[in-house]
C-alpha cells in the first residue's frame, strides 16, 4: 500500500550480488588476453556499474548484498570497491548498501577505510538513512538491515516502517530468496512486501537472475548478478536504472555490464529441420561446419538483454568481451550411429578443434564442452499414435511428470541418491548432481525416446 503524493524526481542504480573476488569457473587456465578478461571480469562489471552511475548522473547507488564473494574480503577486492566508491563520491553520488549472506558484517573491522559517502546498514537492527537535497529537504528514505552471519532467519522486512507519510520516496533494501519457507535468507513472500505501507521500491538481492517481480507501486525487483560465473548464471548480467517520477510508477531499465556471457546452446539436427541450411549433417565434417556457422552467428549478434525480461534495456556499445559456450547437440539423425561408434572425448576434441579460431576473435568465443544427446531417427509421432494408443499414453505420462511436482519427487526417488532437486543455489550439495528443470526435461525426453525405440524394435506398430 502506497500513498501517491507529489515528490521530487529521483534517479538511482540498483545492483546486487557483485561477488567481488570470485572467479569464473571455466574449467581451464586461460593465458594471454582471454586470461586477463576472465580474471578481471567481476571487477570490470562493478566498474561499469559505477561508470553508468556517473554517465546517467544518478542521485545515488543502492547495493542489495553480496558485494563481496566471501566474508574475509581480500585486499584486492576491497581496494577495488573503495576505489570505485571514491569515484562516485567525487561526483556527489553516495552509496547505500546492505551486507548479504556471502559478506556478513559480524564483528570484523574493515581492512581499509571506506569513503565518507558509503553507508552500510547495521546487522543488529533495521536502520533508516535519508537522502537529503542540497537545500536540506529529505527526498528519499532508504531502509535496510545487513546480515550479521551466513543466515538471517528473522522476518526483518516486517519492521521496514518508513516513518514518513508524504513527500518522500521510500526504498527498502532486502537480501532474500523470497520464499516464506526458507529459514536461511529472510523468510518472506511477495504478498508480505505488498502489505508493508508506503514502500515505493523494493531493492532485492540474492537471486542471480534479473527479475521484475512487480511493476507499479511498489515496484519489486532483483537486478541479478552483474557477471555470471558458470552455466548456472547464463546470459547478460547487469544492474537496474530506476527513475522515480512523481505520481507515476517507477520506470526501470536494464543496464548490461557483463564482460563475459555464459550460454548453453542447443543445436538440433535431423531430418525434421528441413529448410534450415546444413542442419542435417551427414558426417563429422558437416557437423563441424554447422557448429562453426552457429558460433559465427553468436559472435556477430550478441544479445544484451536477459531472455524473457519484460523491461527496456539501456542502449550501450557492445560491452561483451567474450562468450563461454556449452554446445548441446540433440535431435534424431542418421549421424547418430556414426557418433555412437566413436569415443565421446575424441568426438568432442575434434569438434572443439574446429572452433578454436574463435579464441582469437573479439569478442572471443570459448567452447567449454560439447554434449551429444542425439538419437536414432523415429517415424512421425502423430502417425505412431494413430497406429498404437500406447504411444499417446507414453506422451501423456511425460507431460504429467513435467507438470506435477509430486511426480517429479517420485522420479527423483527412483533415480537414486546421486540426484538432488536444485532449490537453494547457495547451499548446493557438491556430492550430488543438481536436478534443475532443464535437466529434468532432458531425462524425461530421453526416457520417452528410449521406450519408443524399444517398442519399435519389437515391432510395436500394431494395436496389440
Amino acid at each position: 500500500m502506497v500513498e501517491e503524493i507529489s515528490m521530487d524526481e529521483l534517479k538511482f542504480i540498483h545492483a546486487s550480488d557483485i561477488h567481488l573476488g570470485s572467479v569464473l569457473h571455466t574449467g581451464t587456465t586461460h593465458k594471454g588476453d582471454i586470461g586477463e578478461i576472465v580474471k578481471k571480469a567481476t571487477y570490470k562489471a562493478f566498474s561499469r556499474i559505477c561508470n553508468h552511475a556517473i554517465e546517467f548522473e544518478v542521485d545515488f547507488v543502492v547495493l542489495s548484498g553480496d558485494i563481496f564473494d566471501r566474508e574475509s574480503k581480500s585486499v584486492v577486492a576491497m581496494k577495488h570497491f573503495i576505489g570505485e566508491c571514491k569515484r562516485l563520491n567525487e561526483k556527489g553520488i553516495p552509496v547505500y548498501l546492505i551486507a548479504g549472506n556471502h559478506d556478513p558484517l559480524r564483528e570484523q573491522v574493515n581492512i581499509m577505510d571506506l569513503p565518507p559517502d558509503v553507508f552500510i546498514f547495521s546487522g543488529d537492527e533495521v536502520e533508516k538513512e535519508d537522502f537529503i537535497s542540497d537545500d536540506g529537504r529529505i527526498l528519499a528514505r532508504l531502509i535496510g538491515q545487513s546480515y550479521k552471519s551466513r543466515a538471517l532467519s528473522e522476518k526483518i522486512h516486517l519492521q521496514y516502517n518508513s516513518g514518513e507519510k508524504s513527500g518522500v520516496w521510500n526504498i527498502g533494501l532486502l537480501h532474500t530468496q523470497l520464499e516464506p519457507g526458507n529459514k536461511n535468507y529472510i523468510p518472506c513472500s511477495l504478498q508480505e512486501l505488498n502489505e508493508i505501507n508506503n514502500i515505493h521500491y523494493w531493492a532485492l538481492g540474492h537471486i542471480h537472475q534479473c527479475k521484475i517481480l512487480q511493476q507499479g507501486l511498489p515496484t519489486i525487483a532483483y537486478p541479478g548478478i552483474p557477471q555470471g560465473r558458470d552455466f548456472g548464471e547464463q546470459g547478460p548480467g547487469g544492474c537496474l536504472l530506476v527513475n522515480l517520477v512523481p505520481e507515476k510508477s517507477p520506470a526501470v531499465k536494464f543496464v548490461p555490464v557483463s564482460p563475459v556471457i555464459w550460454k548453453r546452446i542447443e543445436v538440433k539436427i535431423g531430418e525434421g529441420n528441413t529448410g534450415k541450411e546444413n542442419e542435417n549433417p551427414r558426417n563429422i565434417t558437416e557437423l563441424q561446419e554447422l557448429l562453426y556457422k552457429k558460433a559465427r552467428d553468436l559472435v556477430n549478434d550478441i544479445q544484451l538483454k536477459p531472455q524473457g525480461l519484460d523491461i527496456p534495456a539501456v542502449k550501450t556499445e557492445n560491452v561483451v568481451e567474450g562468450l563461454v559456450i556449452q554446445w548441446v547437440i540433440t535431435g534424431r539423425s542418421h549421424i547418430h550411429n556414426l557418433l555412437q561408434e566413436q569415443d565421446d572425448e575424441e568426438i568432442e576434441e575434434v569438434l572443439i578443434e574446429g572452433l578454436k579460431s574463435f579464441h582469437e576473435s573479439r569478442p572471443f568465443l570459448w567452447t567449454d564442452s560439447i554434449i551429444i544427446r542425439t538419437g536414432k531417427p523415429l517415424p512421425d509421432m502423430n502417425i505412431m499414435k494413430k497406429h498404437n494408443p500406447v504411444f499417446q499414453e507414453i506422451e501423456n505420462i511425460s507431460f504429467d511428470i513435467l507438470g506435477k511436482e509430486e511426480l517429479q519427487k517420485e522420479l527423483l526417488e527412483e533415480l537414486g541418491q546421486v540426484w538432488e532437486l536444485a532449490e537453494d543455489h547457495e547451499n548446493i550439495n557438491e556430492t550430488k548432481i543438481q536436478l534443475d528443470k532443464e535437466t529434468m526435461k532432458t531425462i524425461i525426453d530421453q526416457a520417452r525416446h528410449l521406450v519408443i525405440e524399444k517398442i519399435l524394435e519389437r515391432g510395436g506398430w500394431g494395436e496389440d
